[in-house]
C-alpha cells in the first residue's frame, strides 16, 4: 500500500478509503500485513469512479429534464470541467494519458491473444477424420497448453518492457524538472 501511496501521491489513509469504496486489491492484507495491488486496476477503478461520480453530480432529475436535451452551454460546461479533471489526475499522476497508438496496441495485443488461442481449436477442425476424437482431444490439450505458455512468456516480456519504459519515462520527468 506504501508503494502505491507514494506511486500516485495519496496517503494511506485515502488508500484505504478507496479500498472501503470499492477499489480492487490483488490480496488484503490483515494488520500489519501488506495489502497489495495491481496499479492499472487502480487506475482503471478511478477513471470509472470518477466517471460515475461527475454523472451522479450532472444527472437531472426526470421533472427537470423532461424531453430536452442538455443546452449546448451545458454541454460545454461538462467538457471544461472533465479537462479540468483529466489535467487534475494527470498532474496528481492518478491519470494516465491514453494516446492513440497506445489504445491501438492494447486493441492488436487483445486480437493477437484471441487468434492465438483460437489455434487448438482449428487444429482439431484440421485434422478432423484423419485421427480419433480421442487423439484429437489430446493434440487439442497440448496446442492449448503450448498457447497458453508462449501467450504467458509473451505477457511477461511486454511487462517488462512496460516497466522500462516507465522507469525511463519517471527519470525524463525527473531530468525535465531540473
Amino acid at each position: 500500500m506504501t508503494q502505491l501511496a507514494e506511486m500516485i501521491g495519496k496517503d494511506r489513509g485515502t488508500l484505504s478509503e478507496w479500498v472501503n469504496k470499492g477499489c480492487p486489491v490483488v490480496k488484503q492484507g490483515s494488520t500489519g500485513a501488506r495489502t497489495l495491488f495491481d496499479p492499472r486496476d487502480v487506475f482503471a477503478w478511478r477513471e470509472q469512479f470518477a466517471r460515475s461520480d461527475e454523472a451522479r453530480k450532472f444527472a437531472r432529475r426526470a421533472e427537470e429534464a423532461g424531453e430536452n436535451p442538455m443546452t449546448v452551454a451545458e454541454l460545454n460546461k461538462l467538457e471544461d470541467i472533465k479537462l479540468k479533471r483529466q489535467k487534475l489526475a494527470m498532474t496528481a499522476k492518478i491519470l494516465i494519458h491514453r494516446d492513440p497508438l497506445g489504445m491501438a496496441i492494447r486493441q492488436a495485443n487483445g486480437l493477437g491473444r484471441q487468434t492465438i488461442m483460437s489455434i487448438p481449436e482449428e487444429l482439431v477442425r484440421k485434422v478432423g477424420g484423419a485421427v480419433s476424437r480421442e487423439k484429437a482431444l489430446e493434440i487439442k490439450d497440448v496446442a492449448w497448453d503450448l498457447c497458453a505458455a508462449g501467450l504467458e512468456s509473451w505477457a511477461t516480456e511486454v511487462n517488462e518492457a512496460m516497466r522500462i519504459a516507465v522507469e525511463r519515462l519517471i527519470s525524463f520527468d525527473d531530468v525535465r524538472r531540473e
